[in-house]
This record gives structure tokens, C-alpha cells and sequence, in this order.
């Protein structure tokens, strides 16, 4: 019977986009499919990482209470997207076809689903380990990393020549191209792509 209601009411979406562009497509994608998109705040936000970084920021200053969030972001690295599961959105989509997915994961998640699509490849890293790779990414000195996590400027050094051997790199920049799925040549920088990935679909517990 709820299903049958939804299907006649289906329920208003917010889209949050760091790229206006990009916002109005899925707008556009998600009224085609019968999704009212408001611009203040409805029970359903979606929020699509572009650039890289910004689910992220909004997640945790912007984050609205008791609201169903579905989170899609193109980066594959899992160093970046478990960053964003730790946040417990209600529906979690990593490098998967937005256009195709989010309408579907829409109708899931107002149907009361949590779930996730994430790829099966996985860099394991300790949660001290993913804070420092992230203060890399984000331009840090060793120095910045130890101040803004409480602990030792030894303990970052350390735990930077153990992600240069895990992630197999030799400097900051590399290592921090890995983490914004980013890929430099000689002549050009290119966003990393999802092709040649495998990907699972799995629900999320509470």
C-alpha cells in the first residue's frame, strides 16, 4: 500500500552540487523521472560530489538533521569514498552511472532501503592512516597534519613512509593524486576513471 502511495506521490528531492551545471542536469534527469527537485531542503537531498571534496565539506557543515541523504561521487580511490561512508549516508553510489543510478536510488531509499555500490578493490589503510593521506591531499605540512589530528609530528613522518609503501609512491603529490583519483602524464592531468572496475551492491546496516 506505501508503494502504491509513493508511486502517486512521489517525493520531493534537493540536489547539492558544487558544479551549478552539473546540479541542473540531475535536476533535469530527476524531474524526467517524475522526481520534483525544491530548492530547500526536502526530505530527500542528493548530494553529487563535483568537485571532488564537496560531499565531503557539506556532509559535515551542512549536513540537515533527520534527512534521507544519497551520496554519489565519481572517485574511486577508497581511501576518499569510505571517508564519505563513514558520514552513514542513507544510500552511498562510487563511481557508478549518475544518471542512471541516482533516480533508481531515489526510489530505494524512499521506500525506506539503505544501501551502497562500491568497488570490490579496496586500499586498506587505518583510520590514522586515511586522516594523514587526507591532509596530504589537502596541501599539509607534517607539521598541520600532527596539529589538526593530536599527535606527534614523529607519528605523521612515520605514518607517511608507510602510505608511500602501500600506495607505491615516493612523494606527496603522487600520493596525493591517488587519493583524488587523479592521473598525470607527461603532457596532460586527467580524472581517473571507473572502467575496468568491479563494483558490489550490498545493503547497509544500522
Amino acid at each position: 500500500m506505501s508503494d502504491h502511495l509513493e508511486s502517486l506521490n512521489p517525493p520531493s528531492v534537493t540536489v547539492r552540487c558544487g558544479i551549478p551545471a552539473l546540479q541542473k542536469m540531475t535536476e533535469h534527469g530527476l524531474t524526467e523521472q517524475g522526481f520534483p527537485c525544491v530548492v530547500d531542503e526536502a526530505r530527500i537531498i542528493v548530494v553529487v560530489d563535483a568537485p571532488y571534496g564537496f560531499a565531503l565539506d557539506y556532509l559535515h557543515t551542512c549536513r540537515p538533521p533527520h534527512a534521507t541523504l544519497i551520496v554519489a561521487t565519481g572517485n574511486t580511490c577508497s581511501a576518499y569514498w569510505e571517508e564519505l561512508q563513514d558520514q552513514q549516508p542513507t544510500v552511498l553510489l562510487v563511481g557508478t552511472d549518475l544518471a542512471r543510478e541516482v533516480a533508481d536510488a531515489v526510489r530505494r531509499a524512499a521506500a525506506g532501503e539503505s544501501y551502497q555500490i562500491v568497488p570490490t578493490d579496496r586500499l586498506v589503510l587505518t583510520p590514522t592512516e586515511r586522516r594523514v593521506l587526507r591532509g596530504i591531499a589537502h596541501g599539509l605540512t607534517n607539521c598541520q597534519i600532527a596539529q589538526t589530528n593530536g599527535i606527534s609530528e614523529k607519528t605523521v613522518q612515520n605514518v607517511v613512509s608507510q602510505l608511500y609503501t602501500k600506495l607505491g609512491v615516493t612523494n606527496r603529490v603522487a600520493a596525493a593524486t591517488r587519493y583524488w583519483n587523479v592521473w598525470i602524464g607527461q603532457s596532460s592531468i586527467q580524472l581517473g576513471q571507473s572502467q575496468g572496475k568491479r563494483f558490489s551492491t550490498h545493503p547497509i546496516t544500522r
